[in-house]
């Protein structure tokens, strides 16, 4: 009677720690993940489509020579090589876009002079449709020895997007990218064919105040008429999540598509691997 009982006891806790076992490798929801994911491509779009935004108003004698007093629907506001892009209290601009406030400016010549420079501050009161825009973005030209492509430094410190909501907090970004110009160099003043390869990294903070960090592992492609980077993979890493890293794939560099697949990767807690399905996630700003 006694040894039934321990194998009945034994029986009890072999089925107990499997049933554990399988249960902490299957009870991942990566909603969480996904939702990282989905604030880390928004930043990344909207702060790559002010990458385009500078280098175009850097290529234009409007904004770096003054001939004029207006530059996307804004006034034109000049203090030496300090210029403010004002659109009051909102502005239908010719991409379509709802822009209101300022922008300020610093610029040193037309971006494809030889150590040209230029930084742009979105002021307190900017907004970009519906949604507060922060942060400085820095852009620079570097030489390059090889002599092939132009290269630029891009930059986007303290980047903020205020969701507007008093229960969820706003989504943080920076980055530092290398960019080399490879189409378009022949036709410095016509920005609408400009073509971009981007090699770099980014950091920020979802909206649920969850971190991330992306590597781009090979290198991704911004395109004519196009704001979503395209055409490589990076891997982001979620310090704060149990299963924490994910892997990008931008899909095709040649269409303008606005979506990434992403699959997630790391162990449980019990050292489990653990891979997800692939997920495509959309992407918006």
């Amino acid at each position: 009677m006694r040894y039934s009982r321990i194998v009945v006891t034994l029986l009890v806790l072999l089925i107990w720690n499997g049933g554990c076992k399988i249960d902490d490798s299957s009870r991942i929801d990566f909603d969480w993940n996904k939702r990282i994911v989905e604030d880390q491509l928004w930043a990344e779009a909207l702060f790559a489509y002010h990458y385009k935004f500078l280098f175009d108003a850097l290529s234009d004698s409007a904004v770096v020579v003054g001939s004029d007093t207006r530059y996307d629907s804004a006034d034109l506001i000049r203090s030496g090589q300090q210029v403010i892009l004002d659109y009051g209290d909102g502005r239908l601009c010719p991409d379509g876009r709802i822009r209101k406030g300022r922008i300020t400016l610093a610029i040193h010549g037309f971006i494809f002079e030889p150590g040209a420079t230029a930084t742009m501050t979105f002021n307190d009161d900017f907004y970009f449709g519906s949604n507060h825009i922060g942060g400085v973005v820095e852009l620079s030209g570097v030489p390059d020895t090889l002599g092939s492509n132009t290269r630029f430094l891009y930059t986007v410190k303290d980047g903020l997007i205020d969701l507007g909501y008093d229960y969820e907090y706003n989504i943080r970004y920076g980055c530092s990218w290398k960019t080399h110009w490879i189409g378009g160099a022949s036709t410095l003043f016509q920005p609408s064919d400009d073509r971009f390869i981007v090699k770099g990294s980014s950091n920020g903070k979802g909206r649920e105040h969850d971190q991330f960090v992306v590597v781009i592992n090979d290198s991704l492609w911004l395109q004519p008429g196009c704001h979503y980077l395209r055409g490589g993979k990076s891997t982001l890493t979620m310090p704060g999540f149990e299963v924490n890293k994910g892997t990008l794939d931008y899909l095709g560099k040649d269409s303008c598509f606005g979506y990434a697949n992403v699959i997630f990767s790391g162990k449980t807690s019990n050292g489990d691997p653990v891979i997800s399905s692939r997920y495509r996630m959309r992407i918006s700003f």
